[in-house]
């Protein structure tokens, strides 16, 4: 028996209309609703089902929310069979009214998964658990992460890195540069190698100059996390993708991350118009009631009842108010104010500030004035403090109010980085799991009997790697079956991109060479094909080269990206700062600044207490999954290419690109002259599905295939089902475990083995 269950409600269904599936290996590339398995079919409305659709799917008369998605459950003769997500596609209404089919289409954990992960940006991820003091401690404490120091040495376990990169400067009116210079510069320069002792902005990095990164996995995982599913992954436990970064640069065009003492900052407001301002009375200690927020980064600022939520203990809390009293009729006199800042802690209510506004003489007219303080001085809080704002008056007054342009500021407070913030808000978190996914051409294949969980893996360390079934006797000899080359189906030219930038040398190498640095063109010489297909992602490239000023003697290891543009003026190139794509980086450790010690060179950055520090090697972030390149360094470029690098420092004939590693196989299966397609019908039962995943080898005759598709699936029966199979080449059969059969196809016509000569032509 076969059931589908909705909200837990089970759906009654046409026991002359079983629910099919087609099965076929997803590729979360493809932007279709294609899933390992996937269906449309018809229900009818029964009470059952039109109660489970009104409420599932908003459905009105004929007309229901077509964004709803379900979650389903099919199960055969109690077992659970398959898990996805229900969708109503159409209703139909037909023999005047006297039937109504809904007819749904059945998606499988994939596409649930791209559904469950939603159109969310990478900014929406909540990156609370790496939520980190901004300061010099934990800026150079992230560069013990790996391969510096083991999988989880670094600032939160190696998940966030601050490297070095040049993202530019200012310039005031005149073209003077306002910060020092990323540079191998001499004597009298603004360059970060003359700080030493003088504490100089122009002469030592400022610690806001660092960008973080975070670990790809982290994000990775989250995601995952989010959307309620689990995977299991050799690949995405291993070394090289541990060592994998992503941008969190912002979304600016900044030289720096800004200062992060300004989101626990607060400023709020007073514009409550005419009629709804506060009275004061003699005697009496008034809350001042905001109502408008100017800026409050982290919302520590509750307008529901005017308090501040302090979130961290610290001694440099630094406030300012203005309050602004109005007189609704005359009062001669001097007239007295008492404003106090006041601090709640754990229930203990105290001044934190107090003074009286004394002497304020108003004569025979309706006047007003207003009591304020440019900044208040440092005061010491404890997490979790509430802090508000009171008025009282002293002396007798007919009427006074609280009006309009008062406010309550908080000018400095102790900051953490929110990386959140910091991450591309137009980087989708789908296009964030398909970039990777298709630049290590990953095979993401639901886990039989595990709800919700994944196994992902390269293809090449996939396809063929499971358990070996033979289904030789499964063969449905009454249908045709057709034996095809793959490559007919194939374009002669595939091209793999990533995205090109506005910095110097991105917009370099696409204005010299009309198209991204890293890119790779696959030209078939088979005439018989044509057209062309292109494999590309969001991200960009990421050349990199020496920093400026570097000689063959002195910095020459000194090689970090240059996310900046180079813009002529009448005072010389500036390099002006750009708000970058999203980027993914290796981290290579922490890199001398020369390839001998004796071209090394010592450059500067401030400390907590704007001391100058000095390090003659720094943090390194690359394309390259190793520095100096080896024989098994990873590019992250689909080419390798000699790119900018100078001094004989880069060998572009070694390493490995992305297509070479992770591509190549995977094409070459697809192009070879002796690659098959079988496509034929096979009798096949719940059980043999039951047991069947994509990484399994099928043996049919004497040949060994893996699976496609699989089409028109009757669940819960054993019926002739359309399978679409690739020939493996060169499979190694294991040496224990599949015997293949000693007797094979009494029945097959002989020309099944007469392969038309001109295929081996090609």
């Amino acid at each position: 028996m076969v059931q589908l269950v909705i909200d837990n409600i089970f759906i009654d269904l046409y026991e002359e209309e079983p629910i099919k599936l087609n099965y076929s290996i997803e590729d979360i590339t493809d932007t279709s609703t294609r899933s390992v398995y996937s269906r449309t079919f018809r229900v009818p409305s029964t009470a059952n089902n039109n109660d489970c659709f009104k409420h599932a799917f908003e459905v009105n008369g004929i007309d229901f929310d077509i964004t709803q998605r379900r979650d389903a459950y099919i199960y055969v003769n109690g077992d659970l069979a398959e898990t996805g997500e229900i969708r109503l596609n159409k209703i139909y209404n037909s023999r005047n009214g006297e039937r109504i089919d809904y007819e749904l289409l059945f998606l499988g954990e994939v596409r649930d998964f791209a559904s469950s992960v939603g159109e969310g940006s990478l900014c929406d991820i909540d990156t609370s658990d790496l939520v980190h003091d901004f300061d010099f401690a934990n800026i150079t404490g992230s560069w013990q992460a790996y391969p510096e120091g083991t999988s989880t040495d670094g600032l939160l376990d190696g998940n966030v890195l601050y490297p070095l990169i040049d993202h530019g400067n200012t310039y005031d009116d005149s073209g003077n540069i306002e910060q020092a210079r990323i540079e191998n510069g001499g004597s009298g320069s603004d360059s970060f190698t003359t700080g030493g002792g003088s504490g100089s902005a122009l002469k030592n990095l400022q610690q806001n100059r660092f960008k973080p990164m975070i670990r790809s996995k982290w994000l990775w995982d989250k995601i995952f996390s989010d959307a309620g599913y689990t995977y299991e992954s050799s690949f995405l436990g291993s070394d090289e993708f541990l060592n994998l970064y992503t941008s969190a640069f912002g979304s600016e065009a900044s030289i720096n991350v800004g200062n992060p003492e300004t989101s626990n900052t607060f400023y709020v407001s007073y514009d409550k118009l005419a009629g709804g301002e506060q009275y004061i009375t003699l005697g009496t200690e008034y809350l001042i009631e905001y109502d408008n927020k100017i800026t409050d980064p982290s919302n520590l600022f509750s307008l529901s009842t005017s308090q501040y939520t302090v979130p961290l203990t610290d001694p440099l809390y630094k406030f300012g108010f203005k309050i602004y009293v109005s007189f609704t009729s005359p009062q001669t006199g001097a007239q007295d104010f008492i404003i106090r800042i006041k601090r709640n802690s754990g229930g203990v209510i105290t001044n934190l500030y107090s003074n009286t506004f004394t002497s304020y003489a108003f004569a025979d007219q309706v006047m007003s004035d207003s009591f304020s303080s440019g900044t208040l001085g440092y005061y010491s809080l404890n997490a979790l403090d509430k802090i508000y704002l009171t008025i009282e008056t002293v002396d007798p007054l007919d009427i006074a109010v609280v009006d309009q342009t008062s406010h309550f500021r908080l000018d400095e407070a102790p900051g953490q980085m929110y990386l959140s913030s910091f991450l591309d808000c137009d980087y989708k978190k789908i296009d964030f799991i398909k970039d990777i996914v298709t630049k290590y051409r990953l095979v993401m294949a639901p886990v039989k009997n595990r709800s919700k969980h994944f196994k992902i893996e390269p293809w090449s360390d996939y396809v063929a790697t499971g358990d070996i079934f033979d289904w030789t006797d499964k063969l449905d000899l009454s249908k045709d079956f057709i034996l095809e080359p793959i490559f007919f189906t194939q374009k002669s030219k595939i091209l793999f991109r990533d995205k090109s930038d506005d910095d110097y040398l991105n917009a370099l190498y696409f204005d010299t060479f009309g198209e991204p640095i890293g890119s790779y063109d696959l030209v078939s010489t088979n005439e018989l094909i044509t057209g062309e297909r292109k494999i590309e992602t969001n991200l960009s490239t990421t050349p990199v080269n020496q920093i400026e000023g570097a000689t063959s003697t002195q910095m020459d290891n000194t090689i970090i990206p240059q996310l900046h543009v180079h813009e002529a003026t009448d005072t010389g190139i500036q390099h002006l700062p750009i708000k970058p794509r999203t980027r993914f980086l290796y981290y290579n450790g922490i890199q001398d600044t020369g390839s001998q010690v004796g071209y090394n060179k010592t450059w500067y950055m401030l400390n907590d207490v704007n001391a100058s520090v000095g390090y003659s090697n720094f943090p390194m972030v690359s394309p390259y999954s190793d520095w100096p390149v080896v024989s098994n360094t990873q590019y992250f470029d689909w080419e390798r290419e000699d790119g900018y690098i100078q001094f004989d420092q880069f060998d572009s004939s070694v390493g490995i690109s992305m297509y070479e590693n992770y591509w190549s196989d995977y094409i070459e299966n697809l192009y070879n002259k002796w690659s098959r397609r079988l496509t034929a019908y096979f009798v096949l039962s719940s059980e043999d599905l039951k047991e069947f995943s994509f990484d399994d080898v099928i043996f049919v005759k004497d040949t060994y295939y893996y699976v496609e598709k699989i089409t028109d699936v009757v669940v819960g029966d054993k019926t002739s089902v359309k399978v679409q199979l690739i020939k493996l080449l060169d499979f190694q059969v294991p040496s224990t475990g599949f015997v293949p059969p000693t007797t094979i196809w009494n029945e097959v016509s002989s020309n099944w083995n007469a392969t038309p000569e001109t295929w081996n032509a090609i």
